[in-house]
C-alpha cells in the first residue's frame, strides 16, 4: 500500500510542476490556480497519510 501512495504522491508532484509551468504563461488563469492548490493539498495529505502508514 505504501508503494501506491508514493506512487501517487510523485504523480501529483509531477502534475503540480505542469501547472506551475502553465502559470508562467498565465498566472491569472483561475482555473489553473483552483488546480494548483487542489494539487497543493493532495500531495500534502497523501504525504502526511504515507507518513502515518510507514509509522505503524
Amino acid at each position: 500500500m505504501g508503494d501506491d501512495l508514493q506512487a501517487n504522491v510523485s504523480m501529483y508532484k509531477l502534475q503540480l510542476q505542469q501547472v506551475e509551468d502553465s502559470l508562467t504563461l498565465d498566472p491569472e488563469n483561475e482555473d489553473l490556480l483552483k488546480l494548483k492548490t487542489d494539487l497543493q493539498m493532495r500531495v500534502k495529505l497523501l504525504s502526511v497519510k504515507s507518513s502515518t502508514t510507514q509509522a505503524v
